[in-house]
């Protein structure tokens, strides 16, 4: 499910079993068996699995090659550089 107002980036893979809140930013990113909450912004280059991604949460990238997959339970609001 992808909610309203959503913007999907280049580069950007949405699995199954994911649920995408309204007035979420996607870019350059995969993420599969995961939620996100309304106004996240995901631009990590990441893969990001099995996770529970809270309100306007922030995931910005970091040039790092591993791990490959990151399992998250962030609270609203946060801000988390991979």
């Amino acid at each position: 499910m992808i909610d309203e107002h959503c913007e999907i980036g280049p580069n950007t893979y949405i699995g199954p079993y994911t649920s995408i809140g309204d007035h979420v930013i996607l870019a350059n990113t995969e993420i599969e068996n995961s939620i996100v909450m309304s106004g996240a912004h995901i631009d990590c280059g990441k893969s990001i699995v099995d996770s529970l991604i809270g309100r306007r949460v922030r995931i910005l990238g970091h040039e790092q090659n591993l791990p490959k997959g990151h399992k998250l339970i962030l609270g609203n609001m946060a801000t988390v550089t991979l």
